[in-house]
């Protein structure tokens, strides 16, 4: 993300449109990818970017000038899409919890060089909404259980599972896809 100036957020929060719309072509780039990982397709990723973008400038007077512009926005668009993830209520299935999963569900596929790193995204979008963001909270956002359980308001157990069952769903469309792949060759 190229880097933002103190002129173009004091002319944003002065409701400049030029800026504003500035400010979105210089973080679109860094924001959609964090959208497409929370989102099932490309539509529903721009609707987490515009109203992730919407909420930024209107909590422009809340940044603080000492942290960087893009750790700030990139958390305001992840807490966006968890609220309106919340808000539709996908998550809301009650699921039993499963604690000590057997050995070979807690490992992770081999790596297989005929998997690419479109392949391993298309098959995290495939996962349940809830199961999804709590993976890519942890594994791709860097948050810890506590906070993912306190921005999607359930209980670090049920995150444990969350994460648990995406990498036992990820080892398994990994394991599905490579066997493809060695019977088309």
């Amino acid at each position: 993300m190229a880097q933002i100036d103190a002129k173009l957020l004091k002319r944003c929060r002065n409701k400049d449109r030029r800026a504003q719309n500035q400010l979105y072509e210089l973080c679109f780039g860094m924001f959609m990818p964090v959208c497409m990982r929370y989102a099932s397709c490309e539509d529903d990723a721009m609707s987490y970017l515009n109203l992730g973008f919407y909420k930024i400038l209107k909590n422009l007077k809340k940044y603080n000038p000492e942290i960087p512009f893009s750790a700030w926005s990139k958390r305001v668009l992840i807490n966006t899409i968890i609220d309106e993830l919340r808000s539709k209520k996908r998550y809301q299935n009650q699921i039993e919890l499963r604690e000590n999963l057997p050995a070979e569900e807690r490992g992770f596929a081999q790596y297989d060089p005929a998997i690419s790193g479109e392949d391993v995204y298309r098959f995290i979008q495939n996962l349940p909404p809830v199961t999804g963001s709590v993976f890519n909270l942890y594994a791709l956002d860097g948050y810890k259980q506590v906070e993912i359980a306190d921005m999607m308001g359930i209980s670090v157990g049920t995150v444990k599972w969350h994460y648990a069952e995406a990498r036992k769903r990820l080892k398994q469309m990994v394991t599905t896809f490579s066997q493809q792949q060695k019977l088309v060759s």
